[in-house]
């Protein structure tokens, strides 16, 4: 902004200047107007040259941002003496965890849950219940405060970090992809994976028909979280990342938010088939996917409220039936009226 000042005031002197040489006969017009287009060329190198230098200060910034990051100890480490996780069966236990962001409002109070290998597992609660907290301790991305969170009986701190979240595979609400081609963003996180397992993960979770209609197909380079893609389609990515690691845990946060009808039964389609023969944990508020849950997790003050088949807990009136009945009244509006002249 200073350089285009300076031009500025420069190119208006200039004008008055060569205006009153013109006037009195000392310099013609077209003389002027040939002084003013050097003059122009002539602050050229100097414009370019603020504009650099403005890049360059901010580009300074970004790298002194960059190495403060990381330069920073996180605070979930391995503790001393961790081993390498042994293939895991799945068995997960939440053992009197109790954990908060804060000292004054604890998120969990002598949280107990037990999960047996296999299970499709939905995480309910209301808004500010810890649902995806759950998950963030699973993948040790806290540390609770006290408790024990165990996967096959063992306690995850005796593991290393990185060995426990190679075998856990997660889908989120917000599908995080690269600038880099589908291959590629599928592949992430996993070793040594060949063309034909991408492809194959792709078919399980319903991309492999829209990757193939891509300009290139697998080769087609996606922009910067995959904004040529729809949501949808994004998700999809995600399962079928999460189906090439072939970990036999699984943690959904809220896969489906977002989506339209056509897309949601795509993604639910592509997590049924994902979830098969794993230990599954979804979070979700839509209490509809929760009907063909093994086990429902109703969180509630820190703790767990209720827990049981959906059916089960429909059948008790606790909270979590009220809350169910209050979302399908939303969602189904007519029949619900319907219902209520029949009674």
């Amino acid at each position: 902004r200073s350089a285009d000042v300076l031009v500025a005031v420069a190119t208006a002197a200039v004008m008055w200047y060569g205006a009153q040489l013109a006037m009195d006969g000392a310099l013609s017009a077209g003389d002027l107007i040939v002084f003013l287009t050097y003059l122009k060329r002539g602050f050229r190198p100097l414009q370019e040259f603020a504009k650099y230098a403005g890049r360059l200060a901010k580009a300074t910034a970004a790298g002194e941002r960059i190495a403060e990051l990381l330069e920073q100890t996180p605070e979930v480490r391995d503790v001393p003496g961790a081993v390498e996780a042994p293939p895991v069966g799945g068995a997960i236990e939440f053992v009197g965890v109790r954990f908060a962001y804060d000292a004054q409002h604890p998120a969990y109070d002598d949280l107990s849950l037990s999960i047996a290998p296999g299970q499709h597992v939905v995480i309910a609660g209301e808004s500010g219940a810890g649902k995806s907290t759950l998950l963030s301790l699973l993948l040790r991305l806290y540390q609770q405060q006290s408790g024990e969170v165990r996967v096959d009986g063992v306690d995850i701190r005796r593991w290393t970090i990185a060995s426990l979240r190679s075998q856990i595979s997660v889908v989120l609400q917000d599908t995080v992809l690269f600038a880099g081609n589908v291959y590629d963003n599928i592949a992430l996180g996993a070793s040594d994976v060949s063309a034909e397992a991408i492809e194959a993960a792709a078919r399980m979770a319903n991309a492999h028909e829209f990757i193939s209609m891509l300009p290139q197909g697998y080769d087609t380079i996606l922009g910067e979280r995959g904004v040529n893609l729809s949501q949808g389609q994004r998700q999809r990515i995600a399962i079928a990342r999460a189906a090439v690691r072939n970990a036999p845990i699984l943690l959904l946060d809220e896969p489906t938010v977002g989506l339209d009808e056509q897309n949601e039964q795509a993604v639910h389609a592509a997590l049924r088939r994902l979830a098969a023969g794993r230990t599954s944990l979804l979070v979700s508020h839509d209490l509809r996917t929760a009907e063909d849950a093994d086990l429902v997790v109703f969180l509630e003050g820190g703790r767990v409220g209720e827990q049981g088949t959906h059916a089960d807990l429909l059948a008790r009136g606790g909270q979590y039936s009220r809350l169910y009945h209050a979302q399908s009244a939303r969602l189904n509006p007519t029949t619900t009226e319907q219902s209520h002249v029949v009674a």
